[in-house]
């Protein structure tokens, strides 16, 4: 969205406004969708996890959910811009997987790099294209 934003030259601001309603839509008619599928297939609720496990899962889980709070307070505070946000971001979320959880390996640095090389491109490319379609329409 900051990408189309900044190319057909709207305000980000206004552009996350305005998605706040559909997003809210979207989310609930996820929910509704995911309990009636549940009902469906028969699924059954599972028991409450005692609350030593809860904590435990929130304690691994804490440097991950820091990093929004560090964002956020980062941007909304003035300490860093929206540029070296993402930067941020991106090496916090590789030294977390890396060192604390251990889910990514050297070796699966390159694919990952790759993956996100096309990804980046697509959205570049679909960009690239909205001021043609600006100035068609």
């Amino acid at each position: 969205m900051i990408v189309c934003g900044v190319t057909a030259e709207v305000s980000i601001s206004k552009l996350f406004m305005a998605g706040v309603v559909p997003g809210l839509m979207l989310g609930a008619f996820m929910l509704v969708q995911t309990y009636v599928g549940a009902k469906k297939l028969g699924f059954k609720a599972t028991k409450a996890e005692p609350f030593k496990v809860r904590v435990q899962k929130f304690a691994k889980a804490f440097w991950a959910l820091l990093i929004v709070v560090v964002v956020i307070g980062g941007i909304y505070g003035g300490i860093f811009l929206l540029r070296q946000k993402l930067l941020r971001q991106a090496r916090s979320m590789r030294y977390l997987s890396h060192f604390l959880y251990r889910d990514i390996k050297i070796k699966d640095l390159w694919d990952i790099c790759l993956d996100s090389a096309l990804t980046t491109a697509m959205i570049f490319f679909s960009s690239s294209q909205t001021p043609l379609f600006l100035h068609i329409c």
